[in-house]
């Protein structure tokens, strides 16, 4: 799968026009609160760092734009009784169809929906007694996942380019990762 969306990414980075104002790219980190589903069990719902995240920002129309970002999650779940531990590696690959709401003449955050398509591995997947002691161990799962997503992104505009920031929402179709992200990066 991570070859896969390698490939994706090659080929739609390929056909980028060189207009300047076609399209933007930029470095998008955050955090967000994530858990992760399974027949199992859900785990907690936990902060996650992403600090790799980047993006590309086709424009198809005047205030309509095509967003693709790629990014990675590498974390730790805590087990409890009730909630599984686990440790997650997980590849994103981001699709969205953003309209740009003109809310007043300065601000005008674009708002987007689309699907996420990941490739997760769930390792070291356990839960523990009362006393803290592993009491059930589960098997490994590597998984790819689809989730959709809803999101909101503003920019304010530097004279090389823009501050960006934003949140988004993925729900996950089945099992998998589900959480609210906040990310704040740079606009080329």
């Amino acid at each position: 799968m991570k070859q896969l969306l390698v490939a994706i990414c090659f080929l739609f980075f390929s056909g980028v026009n060189s207009a300047a104002e076609s399209f933007n790219y930029g470095l998008y980190p955050g955090f967000g609160f994530y858990s992760v589903g399974s027949p199992n069990g859900d785990t907690e719902l936990k902060l996650v760092i992403k600090p790799i995240d980047v993006f590309v920002a086709y424009n198809v129309g005047r205030d309509s734009r095509v967003w693709v970002e790629l990014n990675a999650i590498d974390d730790d779940f805590s087990a409890s009784t009730d909630e599984i531990g686990l440790a997650v590696k997980s590849t994103s690959l981001n699709i969205q169809y953003q309209w740009r709401y003109r809310a007043t003449r300065s601000f005008k955050p674009w708002v987007g929906v689309g699907i996420v398509v990941s490739d997760a591995e769930y390792i070291n997947r356990h839960i523990v007694d009362d006393s803290g002691f592993l009491a059930t161990t589960y098997k490994d799962v590597s998984d790819n996942e689809i989730a959709f997503v809803i999101s909101g992104t503003a920019e304010v505009k530097l004279d090389f380019g823009a501050l960006i920031y934003g949140f988004s929402y993925q729900q996950t179709l089945g099992d998998g990762q589900s959480g609210l992200s906040f990310n704040f990066g740079f606009q080329f």
